[in-house]
């Protein structure tokens, strides 16, 4: 009777180990099934929020020569791409402008909303806007640009290696476009406009209301 009785609590002693034995396995591999699916929805999260902030946006870019082009970025980034050799030729921007019509220096913003110049047949930065802090800037034109300098109000005029050729020669205007055209840009000082040569001196003294721009024949209309 001893022995029968023992044999009954001996399997059923066997029977209860195995079974908890069953279930610490289950468990952890229960846990562990739980913890990869965890880990996939999580690099799964990741990889979507990555590519809406850092991914690519195809519809922003853009050429600026047939070599060189502008690849946007999510969130508000740019980089430079070389074709001929596979590879991006600037760090992450915040922008870069288009070509320009009458240069081949364009304006790009950094990380920092500083501006300088990179060229389009290169890609190469040319005026780091690090270094220059150019508060507002606008494309090279018939080798000179406006830009506005570090903590000034007013444009001036510089030419392609930085170097200021005329300082402060109006106040920024946000609704104008500093391009020079034919020698010359239209300029408003205190409500008047005039013509800047690009020498910085004054082609056309800022007296007038207006001042149009070219027509097919070269001339313009003045209004006062």
């Amino acid at each position: 009777m001893r022995s029968g009785k023992y044999n009954k609590n001996e399997i059923y002693h066997n029977m209860n180990a195995k079974l908890k034995s069953v279930l610490n396995a289950t468990w952890k591999v229960g846990l562990g099934l739980f913890g990869i699916a965890a880990l996939v929805v999580g690099i799964l999260i990741f990889d979507v929020w990555y590519e809406e902030t850092h991914g690519r946006d195809f519809a922003y870019d853009h050429n600026l020569s047939k070599d060189i082009a502008v690849h946007s970025y999510n969130g508000n980034r740019a980089r430079v791409w070389d074709r001929r050799t596979s590879r991006y030729v600037t760090p992450k921007l915040r922008w870069v402008s288009g070509t320009p019509s009458r240069d081949s220096l364009t304006v790009y913003c950094d990380v920092d909303g500083n501006r300088g110049y990179l060229n389009c047949n290169s890609g190469e930065i040319v005026i780091p806007a690090g270094e220059a802090r150019y508060r507002h800037a606008w494309q090279f034109s018939e080798g000179l640009a406006f830009v506005v300098l570090p903590d000034e109000e007013d444009v001036s005029v510089i030419d392609h290696a930085g170097n200021i050729i005329a300082r402060n020669v109006a106040p920024y205007d946000n609704w104008y476009d500093y391009i020079f055209v034919n020698g010359v840009c239209e300029v408003r000082v205190d409500g008047k406009e005039g013509l800047l040569a690009k020498d910085g001196s004054w082609a056309v003294e800022p007296k007038y209301y207006e001042i149009e721009s070219p027509n097919t024949f070269g001339y313009r209309r003045a209004q006062n």
